[in-house]
C-alpha cells in the first residue's frame, strides 16, 4: 500500500493546562479510504481530529504527517497549506449569506488556484451548488447546510478531509445523503477521517473503524468486522446490531 495521506503517530493532546484527552494515539488513512472513529462520548474522538489540525486542542507529544510531510505543531492554516482540512461539529457557516456569497468568501483562502476556476470546479462536482445558489444558507435544512460546508471544505482541493459528526441532528434520510456524499469524495481520491455516532449508518460507507475509549484506541479493523465483533456490540452498541 502507498504511504498514508495522513499519519498521526503516538499523539498525546489536550486543552490548556488540563490533562491530555488522548494519549499515545496512532492513526493512518490512505487516499480513497474512509476511517471512522467510534466510541462513547468523551472518548477523545473529536479531540483527535482537532489536534491533527491544531484547532483548540494542542499536541504535547507525537507527530502529524500529511503526505509524508511533518506539520510541526499543527495549526489550521498550516494544515490547509499541506492539504488537510476539517469540517468541525455543528454548523460553522454564515447563515445570512447566500450559497453563492459563501463560495466567494471561501475562495479567499486560495493562493495558487483561480477563484473562478475553483468555483466552477465546485459547481461541476456538486450539483446542489447551482440549485441553492441564491438561497441564504440559514434557510437550508440541516442536512443541506452540512452538504454545503463539506463542499466548501473541498474548495482548496485537499488530500485529507476530517469530518466531525456529519450526521448530527439530521433526519435519517439526510444522514444517508450526507454520508454518501462523503463516500463519493473518498472514491474520488480523498482520504477521510470521520467521527460518527451513528455506527449503523457509518459502517455502510467506512473502510475501517477505530474504536476509542478514555483517550486511547482499544480496537481497529475493517468496518464490517469491528461492527459485528461481539465485544464491541456488547460494550458500545448496546448488544445489538440493526
Amino acid at each position: 500500500m502507498t504511504s498514508a495521506a495522513v499519519a498521526l503517530h503516538a499523539v498525546s493532546a489536550g486543552y490548556g493546562r488540563d490533562p491530555d484527552v488522548i494519549r499515545d494515539f496512532t492513526l493512518t488513512a490512505h487516499a480513497g479510504e474512509v476511517v471512522t472513529l467510534i466510541g462513547p462520548n468523551g472518548a477523545g474522538k473529536s479531540t483527535a481530529l482537532r489536534a491533527a489540525v491544531g484547532l483548540h486542542a494542542v499536541i504535547r507529544a507525537g507527530s502529524v504527517r500529511v503526505n509524508g510531510e511533518d506539520l510541526h505543531a499543527p495549526t489550521p492554516h498550516r494544515a490547509l497549506r499541506k492539504g488537510m482540512v476539517i469540517v468541525p461539529q455543528g454548523r460553522c457557516n454564515f447563515p445570512r449569506l447566500t450559497v453563492k456569497e459563501s463560495l466567494e468568501v471561501a475562495t479567499y483562502a486560495l493562493r495558487d488556484r483561480s477563484r473562478v476556476e475553483a468555483i466552477d470546479a465546485l459547481r461541476s462536482r456538486f450539483s446542489f451548488i447551482d440549485e441553492w445558489h441564491d438561497v441564504r444558507v440559514g434557510q437550508l435544512s440541516g442536512g443541506q447546510q452540512q452538504a454545503v460546508e463539506i463542499a466548501l471544505s473541498t474548495m482548496s482541493g485537499p488530500s485529507v478531509l476530517l469530518v466531525d459528526e456529519p450526521s448530527l441532528g439530521l433526519s435519517p434520510g439526510m444522514q444517508r445523503w450526507v454520508l454518501r456524499l462523503i463516500r463519493e469524495l473518498a472514491e474520488a481520491g480523498t482520504a477521510v477521517v470521520m467521527v460518527e455516532q451513528n455506527v449503523t449508518a457509518a459502517v455502510q460507507i467506512s473502510d475501517r473503524f477505530v474504536v476509542m475509549d478514555q483517550g486511547r484506541i482499544v480496537m481497529e479493523g475493517s468496518a464490517n468486522d469491528v461492527y459485528h465483533d461481539p465485544k464491541i456490540r456488547s460494550v458500545y452498541l448496546g448488544g445489538r446490531v440493526e
